[in-house]
């Protein structure tokens, strides 16, 4: 039994390192989820964050989490194909000054994409 779980185990931690993706959520979270995003040099790729909505402010520890952390749009495009549809995902980047939103033109593609996979995403800027 023993052997059988250890196999479960690992073959689906190898679909997820091998990049193959989770399906959907089918429940929409009770608050929703913040995306926050930064880029930690001029040179660096956007980074992202995904993470449960709440009623109190996140601290920056919290928010650039490394296991939390997105780096690049396409790569947050596949965590946010695998939310519920109809999930309400809450954009901040002003609350903290380390944070910023990036150029409208990759906004606009991240809203775009998210639409079509009816996910809303809220830009609170």
């Amino acid at each position: 039994m023993r052997t059988l779980v250890l196999v479960l185990v690992i073959w689906m931690a190898s679909g997820a390192l091998l990049g193959q993706e989770s399906p959907p959520s089918t429940r929409q979270s009770f608050k929703g989820v913040e995306l926050y995003s930064w880029k930690s040099c001029p040179a660096c790729e956007w980074q992202f964050a995904l993470l449960s909505g709440t009623n109190r402010l996140k601290i920056l520890s919290e928010i650039k989490e490394p296991t939390q952390v997105i780096s690049g749009v396409e790569r947050l495009k596949q965590h946010l194909s695998r939310l519920a549809v109809g999930e309400q995902v809450f954009w901040q980047g002003r609350s903290l000054p380390e944070l910023s939103f990036p150029e409208s033109e990759t906004i606009a593609e991240v809203v775009s994409f998210s639409a079509q996979r009816k996910i809303v995403v809220i830009v609170e800027k």
